[in-house]
Formats: C-alpha cells, structure tokens, sequence
C-alpha cells in the first residue's frame, strides 16, 4: 500500500514539475518548444560511507526545464537496495548518505528546449561529491 501511494505521490510531483516548466515557458518565450528523454547509466564507488552533494548543473542556454529522476542502486548481502532522488531546474541540490560500496547510478532526464538542436548528455551533468566535515 506505501509503495503504491509513494509511486502515485512521484508521478503527481514529475507532472507537477513538467507543467510548471511548461507554463513558466510559455509566459518567457514565443519560440517553439520541444521535450526530449534522455537516458544514461553510470557506475559508482564510494570508498568511505558519509554524506554526499548530488547536484545537477544545465550547461545549454537552450534547454529551459529539466526534471532528473536518480536511480540510486546496490547489492548489499546479496538484496538489491534501491532509491531515488528527483531534481529539477527549481531543485538543483539534494544531500544524501551513502554507505561504502559500488553503487549503479541510473538517470533518466526529461527536457524541455527551444531551438532546432536537442539537448544531450553532455548539455547536463549530475555531480555527486562528499561533503568534507
């Protein structure tokens, strides 16, 4: 019952965040708009367990909203745990605890843009770094 209200409250948010996108796009800009899905896999090694800075930098002037769902994944005594983390254009910066191990980072990127040339995975960059105490 949790997970199915968790999933209901994610998507709620995701649409959320697509519209406001959306709109706040409308009342800038008369240019045509157009939204792509990106998808990109990563491994991960945390050495020493703490606490980490999951930060997402746009880099192209042409992309106007993202919304980036992480995939956060480990295999820890032989059960897969899972998490995720939701940033957007109007949230860029998450803090989150790591344990030691290699983690499988999945991001999935929904954007929108202007212009004729979509937006890839280079145009965006998720960091995730420890924070020193």
């Amino acid at each position: 019952m949790n997970i199915k209200l968790i999933a209901v409250l994610l998507l709620l948010s995701l649409a959320l965040n697509i519209y406001l996108g959306y709109s706040t796009l409308h009342l800038k800009s008369k240019e045509e708009v157009h939204s792509i899905t990106l998808k990109y896999n990563q491994t991960l090694l945390i050495k020493k367990g703490g606490e980490y800075s999951v930060s997402l930098y746009i880099k192209n002037k042409n992309i106007v909203y993202v919304n980036a769902i992480i995939e956060i994944s480990i295999n820890h005594h032989r059960h897969t745990k899972d998490f995720f983390i939701e940033l957007n254009s109007n949230q860029t910066h998450r803090i989150i605890h790591l344990n030691a191990g290699l983690y499988l980072i999945k991001i999935t990127y929904l954007i929108t843009y202007k212009g004729n040339i979509p937006p890839n995975n280079t145009d965006i960059l998720i960091n995730i770094t420890e924070i020193k105490g």
